[in-house]
């Protein structure tokens, strides 16, 4: 199955997963149009790392035509990316300013990418104001060691890979 496809179904698991509050942090660090930065203030070297994030919104034109959200990341764990737990709930947060929207389920594969995928009109998320939104991401290792938040201003694709 390719990733295109693989979006929506994602999607639609991931939705069962609702809504909620997550804790965000100020913590962040990195350049550009996002922020990458790991660590909860320990010095252990063991807490996971977000290296690269980025969030989107596309229409998706086969079947029922809807617009969804991406978010893609990669993350690093100084115990190995495949530690990294493989669903988290509630950590992707979408804030517009600093109210927070809605919180999203991530799911990593055992090479650190983590993606999350929802429709907008679960929370109303709108893909017309996508660059109004800001994402905000965090991974978590199997011995409970959470990143520090990643945060990416929203931006529209053309399609699920993210142009």
């Amino acid at each position: 199955m390719t990733r295109p496809l693989l979006i929506p179904l994602i999607a639609a698991f991931l939705s069962a997963c609702g809504s909620g509050k997550a804790n965000t942090g100020d913590d962040t660090a990195g350049g550009g149009d996002d922020t990458a930065a790991g660590g909860d203030g320990g010095s252990d070297g063991e807490t996971p790392v977000i290296t690269e994030i980025d969030a989107w919104c596309y229409l998706h034109k086969t079947g029922d035509k809807a617009y969804f959200w991406v978010v893609d990341l990669q993350a690093e764990d100084p115990q190995g990316n495949d530690t990294l737990e493989s669903m988290v709930n509630d950590a992707v947060t979408v804030l517009s300013g600093d109210t927070e929207i809605a919180t999203y389920a991530l799911v990593c594969e055992d090479d650190g990418h983590c993606f999350s995928s929802f429709n907008e009109n679960e929370d109303n998320v709108s893909c017309a104001s996508a660059s109004s939104y800001t994402i905000q991401a965090v991974v978590v290792d199997d011995d409970g060691n959470t990143s520090a938040p990643a945060s990416v201003q929203g931006r529209q694709g053309t399609d699920a890979s993210g142009r």
